[in-house]
Order: C-alpha cells, then structure tokens, then sequence
C-alpha cells in the first residue's frame, strides 16, 4: 500500500482547511477507502499479506479499517466453510449491517462476491496442483455441490474447472 501518499493526501486535506468541516473528514475516509482499495485489487491472492499490512502500525488504520481487514482475514480462515455473513459478524462482535457496510464502503462489492472471488482464486491456484478432482477442488474451497461449483467457476473465469486445467497442462508442454 502506498502509504506515504496516503499521508501526503492527508496532509494536503488538512492544510487547505484547518477547521473541522464534516466535509473534509469525508474527503479523508473516501480518499483512504480508495487507497485501501487499489491496495486490495493489487493483493487479492495474497489476502493475508494485505491484511498485515493493513493491521502494521505504519498503515496507522482506522477502527473501520482495522475491522474490514479482520471481516477479510476471517473469510480467508473459513474459505473451505459455509462462511456466512452472520457468522462472520457474530465471530466479530458486530451487526450484519455493519459488515455489509464495511464491504460497500471500502470494495463497493458485496461480501458475498469477495467471497465467491476468493473461493474462485483458491480453486484455480487447487487446479493448477493436478493432485485433486474438480469434485474435491468444490469441496476444498467451501462449495460442497460440484455442478454449482462448475457453474459458479465458468460465471467467473469464462471456462470450466476441467478446460481451466486443460489449459494449464497444454501451457506446461508448450514450455518444454
């Protein structure tokens, strides 16, 4: 995350400005939610590196953020589950609406498409280890019914689980 211009921005903010205007402080969390934003789309495989570096004393995060990276660490913990809203905002001691707040306010997304993104991105880095079945890949990454999870796979990707790694191995051989 660039947090060094985070700061600047900051500083910017306050430097035209000394008063306390609403609409400054709003400038502000709009401006850090961008930030952390791009910092997400940058590290979405790397969900835990993210959420370090959010929760490092350097970001200097605010409650929300510090909140929105454990709602993210939770959902990485509990991929292979079905890992609801209402146990990850009973797991974290907030509402339901809280944590759908969080997702819109800091993704403009659901909680259920980072989700499923993340289950997605779990399942292709699974089928690219050729160890498992498609069957066993659905079951790894939380989704328990193989035909929905083809299903959900080609919605994503634009090709099947199975042509996903078809792709890969022919990738393989053209190498060598």
């Amino acid at each position: 995350m660039d947090t060094q211009n985070l700061q600047t921005q900051t500083e910017d903010i306050s430097s035209t400005n000394n008063t306390r205007n609403p609409s400054i402080r709003k400038l502000y969390l709009t401006r850090r939610a961008t930030v952390l934003r791009e910092s997400f789309e940058q590290n979405r495989s790397h969900i835990q590196d993210f959420v370090q570096e959010v929760e490092s004393s350097t970001f200097n995060a605010t409650k929300d953020e510090l909140l929105f990276a454990q709602c993210l660490g939770w959902m990485q913990d509990n991929l292979y589950k079905e890992a609801s809203i209402a146990d990850l905002a009973k797991a974290l001691a907030v509402s339901v609406r809280k944590v759908q707040r969080l997702f819109s306010f800091f993704l403009d997304r659901t909680y259920t498409s980072v989700l499923l993104e993340m289950r997605i991105e779990s399942a292709k880095s699974y089928l690219s280890q050729h160890k498992n079945s498609v069957g066993e890949v659905a079951y790894l990454v939380g989704i328990k019914d193989h035909a929905y999870f083809t299903y959900l796979f080609r919605k994503a990707t634009g090709v099947t689980p199975t042509e996903f790694r078809l792709t890969l191995i022919k990738e393989q051989f053209a190498e060598e």
